[in-house]
Protein backbone atom coordinates (compact mmCIF):
# COMPACT_ATOMS: atom_id res chain seq x y z
CA UNK A 1 0.00 0.00 0.00
CA UNK A 2 1.12 3.54 -0.76
CA UNK A 3 -0.44 5.80 1.93
CA UNK A 4 0.39 9.08 0.16
CA UNK A 5 -1.50 8.22 -3.02
CA UNK A 6 -3.90 10.95 -4.09
CA UNK A 7 -6.56 11.44 -6.74
CA UNK A 8 -6.26 14.41 -9.08
CA UNK A 9 -9.28 15.50 -11.10
CA UNK A 10 -7.19 17.98 -13.08
CA UNK A 11 -3.86 16.22 -13.02
CA UNK A 12 -1.44 18.92 -14.17
CA UNK A 13 -3.16 21.69 -12.23
CA UNK A 14 -3.26 19.62 -9.03
CA UNK A 15 0.07 17.82 -9.27
CA UNK A 16 2.26 20.46 -10.94
CA UNK A 17 2.34 22.89 -8.00
CA UNK A 18 3.11 20.01 -5.60
CA UNK A 19 6.31 18.93 -7.36
CA UNK A 20 7.30 22.57 -7.99
CA UNK A 21 6.78 23.76 -4.42
CA UNK A 22 8.50 20.73 -2.90
CA UNK A 23 11.58 21.47 -4.97
CA UNK A 24 11.67 18.16 -6.85
CA UNK A 25 14.15 18.05 -9.72
CA UNK A 26 13.27 14.70 -11.34
CA UNK A 27 9.85 13.03 -11.36
CA UNK A 28 8.95 9.69 -12.96
CA UNK A 29 5.67 9.12 -14.80
CA UNK A 30 4.57 5.49 -14.84
CA UNK A 31 3.01 4.04 -18.01
CA UNK A 32 4.49 6.96 -19.93
CA UNK A 33 3.31 5.61 -23.28
CA UNK A 34 -0.33 6.25 -22.38
CA UNK A 35 0.22 9.53 -20.51
CA UNK A 36 -1.73 12.32 -22.27
CA UNK A 37 0.46 14.87 -24.07
CA UNK A 38 -1.92 17.60 -22.87
CA UNK A 39 -1.13 16.82 -19.24
CA UNK A 40 2.61 16.53 -19.93
CA UNK A 41 2.75 19.94 -21.60
CA UNK A 42 0.75 21.50 -18.79
CA UNK A 43 3.03 19.91 -16.18
CA UNK A 44 6.09 21.44 -17.84
CA UNK A 45 4.44 24.86 -17.71
CA UNK A 46 3.49 24.41 -14.04
CA UNK A 47 6.92 23.08 -13.01
CA UNK A 48 9.46 24.28 -15.59
CA UNK A 49 12.50 23.29 -13.52
CA UNK A 50 11.38 19.67 -13.07
CA UNK A 51 12.56 16.92 -15.41
CA UNK A 52 9.78 14.40 -16.14
CA UNK A 53 11.04 10.95 -17.15
CA UNK A 54 9.31 7.72 -18.27
CA UNK A 55 9.03 4.86 -15.79
CA UNK A 56 7.51 1.42 -15.31
CA UNK A 57 8.22 1.49 -11.58
CA UNK A 58 4.65 0.91 -10.40
CA UNK A 59 4.07 -1.73 -13.04
CA UNK A 60 7.31 -3.50 -12.11
CA UNK A 61 6.28 -3.54 -8.45
CA UNK A 62 3.25 -5.68 -9.28
CA UNK A 63 4.74 -8.00 -11.93
CA UNK A 64 5.42 -10.90 -9.56
CA UNK A 65 2.26 -11.94 -7.75
CA UNK A 66 2.01 -12.80 -4.06
CA UNK A 67 0.37 -16.03 -2.90
CA UNK A 68 -2.81 -14.08 -2.15
CA UNK A 69 -2.81 -12.51 -5.59
CA UNK A 70 -2.23 -15.86 -7.28
CA UNK A 71 -5.25 -17.31 -5.47
CA UNK A 72 -7.44 -14.48 -6.75
CA UNK A 73 -6.11 -14.80 -10.29
CA UNK A 74 -6.81 -18.52 -10.29
CA UNK A 75 -10.40 -17.57 -9.58
CA UNK A 76 -10.40 -15.02 -12.39
CA UNK A 77 -9.05 -17.72 -14.72
CA UNK A 78 -11.76 -20.15 -13.60
CA UNK A 79 -14.42 -17.50 -14.21
CA UNK A 80 -12.99 -16.83 -17.68
CA UNK A 81 -13.27 -20.55 -18.47
CA UNK A 82 -16.85 -20.71 -17.18
CA UNK A 83 -17.96 -17.60 -19.07
CA UNK A 84 -16.51 -18.58 -22.42
CA UNK A 85 -17.76 -22.18 -22.21
CA UNK A 86 -21.25 -21.11 -21.10
CA UNK A 87 -21.61 -18.73 -24.03
CA UNK A 88 -20.12 -21.03 -26.67
CA UNK A 89 -22.47 -23.81 -25.58
CA UNK A 90 -25.26 -21.50 -26.78
CA UNK A 91 -23.82 -21.33 -30.30
CA UNK A 92 -26.06 -22.96 -32.89
CA UNK A 93 -27.30 -22.25 -36.39
CA UNK A 94 -29.79 -19.38 -36.23
CA UNK A 95 -28.74 -18.10 -32.80
CA UNK A 96 -28.16 -14.36 -32.56
CA UNK A 97 -24.54 -13.37 -31.99
CA UNK A 98 -25.55 -10.58 -29.60
CA UNK A 99 -27.44 -12.99 -27.37
CA UNK A 100 -24.44 -15.34 -27.24
CA UNK A 101 -22.12 -12.50 -26.23
CA UNK A 102 -24.65 -11.16 -23.71
CA UNK A 103 -24.73 -14.55 -22.00
CA UNK A 104 -20.96 -14.39 -21.60
CA UNK A 105 -21.10 -10.85 -20.21
CA UNK A 106 -23.77 -11.82 -17.68
CA UNK A 107 -21.77 -14.86 -16.55
CA UNK A 108 -18.65 -12.76 -15.96
CA UNK A 109 -20.50 -10.17 -13.91
CA UNK A 110 -22.49 -12.68 -11.86
CA UNK A 111 -19.31 -14.57 -10.98
CA UNK A 112 -16.96 -11.63 -10.51
CA UNK A 113 -16.83 -7.85 -10.36
CA UNK A 114 -19.47 -5.63 -11.95
CA UNK A 115 -16.76 -3.77 -13.86
CA UNK A 116 -14.96 -6.08 -16.27
CA UNK A 117 -11.20 -5.98 -16.79
CA UNK A 118 -11.64 -5.00 -20.44
CA UNK A 119 -14.09 -4.85 -23.30
CA UNK A 120 -15.00 -8.06 -25.07
CA UNK A 121 -13.97 -8.89 -28.62
CA UNK A 122 -16.55 -11.24 -30.03
CA UNK A 123 -18.87 -12.05 -32.88
CA UNK A 124 -19.45 -14.54 -35.65
CA UNK A 125 -18.24 -15.22 -39.18
CA UNK A 126 -16.62 -12.28 -41.00
CA UNK A 127 -17.11 -10.09 -37.92
CA UNK A 128 -14.20 -11.97 -36.32
CA UNK A 129 -11.84 -10.77 -39.07
CA UNK A 130 -11.39 -7.28 -37.61
CA UNK A 131 -9.87 -8.39 -34.31
CA UNK A 132 -11.88 -5.72 -32.47
CA UNK A 133 -15.57 -6.38 -33.18
CA UNK A 134 -18.30 -6.66 -30.56
CA UNK A 135 -21.99 -6.83 -31.56
CA UNK A 136 -24.69 -4.46 -30.38
CA UNK A 137 -28.42 -5.05 -30.13
CA UNK A 138 -28.93 -3.23 -33.43
CA UNK A 139 -25.74 -4.46 -35.14
CA UNK A 140 -25.83 -8.22 -34.87
CA UNK A 141 -27.15 -11.07 -36.93
CA UNK A 142 -28.10 -14.73 -36.91
CA UNK A 143 -25.21 -17.19 -36.99
CA UNK A 144 -25.10 -19.21 -40.20
CA UNK A 145 -24.10 -22.84 -40.67
CA UNK A 146 -20.35 -23.21 -41.02
CA UNK A 147 -19.57 -19.89 -39.30
CA UNK A 148 -17.65 -19.77 -36.09
CA UNK A 149 -18.11 -17.60 -33.04
CA UNK A 150 -14.98 -16.20 -31.41
CA UNK A 151 -15.07 -14.99 -27.81
CA UNK A 152 -12.17 -12.97 -26.34
CA UNK A 153 -13.35 -11.89 -22.91
CA UNK A 154 -11.88 -10.31 -19.78
CA UNK A 155 -13.60 -10.89 -16.43
CA UNK A 156 -12.39 -9.24 -13.23
CA UNK A 157 -12.39 -10.87 -9.79
CA UNK A 158 -11.65 -8.76 -6.70
CA UNK A 159 -9.84 -6.28 -8.93
CA UNK A 160 -7.72 -8.81 -10.85
CA UNK A 161 -8.09 -9.48 -14.56
CA UNK A 162 -8.81 -12.68 -16.40
CA UNK A 163 -8.36 -13.14 -20.17
CA UNK A 164 -9.29 -15.97 -22.54
CA UNK A 165 -10.29 -16.63 -26.13
CA UNK A 166 -12.01 -19.65 -27.67
CA UNK A 167 -14.06 -20.60 -30.78
CA UNK A 168 -17.11 -22.70 -31.63
CA UNK A 169 -18.46 -23.54 -35.10
CA UNK A 170 -22.21 -23.39 -35.75
CA UNK A 171 -23.37 -26.68 -37.24
CA UNK A 172 -20.93 -29.21 -38.57
CA UNK A 173 -17.19 -28.56 -38.32
CA UNK A 174 -16.72 -29.78 -41.90
CA UNK A 175 -18.67 -26.75 -43.17
CA UNK A 176 -16.04 -24.30 -41.86
CA UNK A 177 -13.96 -22.50 -44.50
CA UNK A 178 -10.75 -24.57 -44.85
CA UNK A 179 -8.67 -21.38 -44.70
CA UNK A 180 -10.04 -20.66 -41.24
CA UNK A 181 -9.46 -24.22 -40.07
CA UNK A 182 -5.83 -23.93 -41.16
CA UNK A 183 -5.42 -20.61 -39.34
CA UNK A 184 -6.86 -22.18 -36.21
CA UNK A 185 -4.55 -25.19 -36.42
CA UNK A 186 -1.48 -22.98 -36.81
CA UNK A 187 -2.60 -20.71 -33.96
CA UNK A 188 -2.96 -23.81 -31.80
CA UNK A 189 0.53 -24.94 -32.79
CA UNK A 190 1.95 -21.51 -31.95
CA UNK A 191 0.20 -21.55 -28.58
CA UNK A 192 1.55 -24.99 -27.74
CA UNK A 193 5.13 -24.21 -28.73
CA UNK A 194 5.22 -20.80 -27.05
CA UNK A 195 3.82 -22.17 -23.80
CA UNK A 196 6.46 -24.89 -23.84
CA UNK A 197 9.13 -22.18 -24.14
CA UNK A 198 7.92 -20.11 -21.19
CA UNK A 199 10.26 -20.26 -18.21
CA UNK A 200 12.18 -17.84 -16.00
CA UNK A 201 14.83 -15.94 -17.95
CA UNK A 202 12.94 -15.88 -21.25
CA UNK A 203 11.79 -12.49 -22.61
CA UNK A 204 8.51 -11.59 -24.25
CA UNK A 205 10.34 -10.57 -27.40
CA UNK A 206 11.89 -14.06 -27.63
CA UNK A 207 8.46 -15.67 -27.32
CA UNK A 208 7.04 -13.41 -30.01
CA UNK A 209 9.99 -14.22 -32.30
CA UNK A 210 9.28 -17.94 -31.85
CA UNK A 211 5.66 -17.39 -32.80
CA UNK A 212 6.66 -15.41 -35.88
CA UNK A 213 9.05 -18.17 -36.97
CA UNK A 214 6.21 -20.71 -36.80
CA UNK A 215 3.81 -18.43 -38.67
CA UNK A 216 6.43 -17.80 -41.35
CA UNK A 217 7.17 -21.53 -41.76
CA UNK A 218 3.44 -22.18 -42.16
CA UNK A 219 3.01 -19.38 -44.71
CA UNK A 220 0.77 -17.26 -42.47
CA UNK A 221 3.11 -14.55 -41.22
CA UNK A 222 1.30 -11.82 -43.15
CA UNK A 223 -1.93 -12.76 -41.37
CA UNK A 224 -0.46 -12.73 -37.85
CA UNK A 225 -1.15 -9.66 -35.73
CA UNK A 226 1.84 -8.18 -33.92
CA UNK A 227 0.64 -8.89 -30.41
CA UNK A 228 1.34 -12.34 -28.99
CA UNK A 229 0.62 -11.59 -25.36
CA UNK A 230 1.01 -9.31 -22.37
CA UNK A 231 1.29 -9.25 -18.61
CA UNK A 232 -1.86 -9.64 -16.56
CA UNK A 233 -2.83 -8.49 -13.08
CA UNK A 234 -4.60 -5.41 -11.80
CA UNK A 235 -4.52 -4.15 -15.38
CA UNK A 236 -5.65 -6.16 -18.39
CA UNK A 237 -2.44 -5.11 -20.18
CA UNK A 238 0.33 -5.07 -17.62
CA UNK A 239 3.99 -5.41 -18.58
CA UNK A 240 5.67 -7.17 -20.27
CA UNK A 241 4.24 -6.38 -23.69
CA UNK A 242 5.57 -8.83 -26.25
CA UNK A 243 5.97 -6.21 -28.98
CA UNK A 244 9.22 -4.82 -27.68
CA UNK A 245 9.99 -5.98 -24.14
CA UNK A 246 13.42 -7.55 -23.59
CA UNK A 247 12.96 -7.90 -19.83
CA UNK A 248 13.03 -11.51 -18.69
CA UNK A 249 10.21 -13.40 -17.00
CA UNK A 250 10.35 -14.36 -13.32
CA UNK A 251 8.47 -17.00 -11.30
CA UNK A 252 5.13 -15.65 -10.13
CA UNK A 253 4.34 -13.56 -13.22
CA UNK A 254 1.13 -14.19 -15.13
CA UNK A 255 1.08 -13.53 -18.85
CA UNK A 256 -1.21 -14.29 -21.75
CA UNK A 257 -0.41 -16.26 -24.88
CA UNK A 258 -2.81 -15.27 -27.66
CA UNK A 259 -1.66 -16.02 -31.22
CA UNK A 260 -4.08 -14.43 -33.67
CA UNK A 261 -4.53 -14.56 -37.43
CA UNK A 262 -6.87 -12.30 -39.38
CA UNK A 263 -8.14 -12.87 -42.92
CA UNK A 264 -9.96 -9.72 -44.01
CA UNK A 265 -13.64 -10.22 -44.72
CA UNK A 266 -13.46 -13.94 -43.92
CA UNK A 267 -12.62 -14.45 -40.26
CA UNK A 268 -10.06 -14.36 -37.48
CA UNK A 269 -8.57 -17.07 -35.29
CA UNK A 270 -7.39 -16.29 -31.75
CA UNK A 271 -6.60 -18.78 -29.00
CA UNK A 272 -5.78 -17.13 -25.69
CA UNK A 273 -4.71 -18.53 -22.34
CA UNK A 274 -3.52 -17.22 -18.99
CA UNK A 275 -0.10 -18.66 -18.12
CA UNK A 276 1.71 -18.61 -14.77
CA UNK A 277 5.51 -18.58 -14.88
CA UNK A 278 6.75 -21.21 -12.42
CA UNK A 279 10.19 -21.98 -11.04
CA UNK A 280 11.13 -24.23 -13.94
CA UNK A 281 8.50 -23.63 -16.64
CA UNK A 282 4.87 -22.60 -16.71
CA UNK A 283 1.32 -23.57 -15.77
CA UNK A 284 -1.67 -22.78 -17.99
CA UNK A 285 -4.38 -21.43 -15.67
CA UNK A 286 -7.15 -21.61 -18.28
CA UNK A 287 -6.49 -25.18 -19.39
CA UNK A 288 -10.00 -26.11 -18.26
CA UNK A 289 -11.45 -24.54 -21.41
CA UNK A 290 -11.51 -26.93 -24.36
CA UNK A 291 -8.94 -25.90 -26.98
CA UNK A 292 -10.16 -28.38 -29.59
CA UNK A 293 -12.23 -26.74 -32.31
CA UNK A 294 -15.74 -28.22 -32.28
CA UNK A 295 -19.01 -27.80 -34.10
CA UNK A 296 -22.34 -27.28 -32.36
CA UNK A 297 -24.07 -30.12 -34.19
Amino acid sequence: MFPDTQYAGLFAQDFGPVVRDRGYRRVAIDNWYIFPAREFMALREMAPDVEFVPSHLMSEVRRVKSAEELEIMRRSAALAVLAVETSLDAVKVGANEFDVVLLCEETMRRGGDIELAGGSISGCGPNTSTGTFVPSRTQSRAIEAGEWVMMDVCPRVDGYAGDISRHRVAGDLSDLDPRLKRMYDVALLMSDEVRKAIKPGVSGRELNSLAEQIADAEGLLENKIGLLGHGLGLDIHDIPDYYYDDSVLSPGEIITVEPCFLLKGVGGARIEDMVLVTGDGSETLTSGADRELRGSA
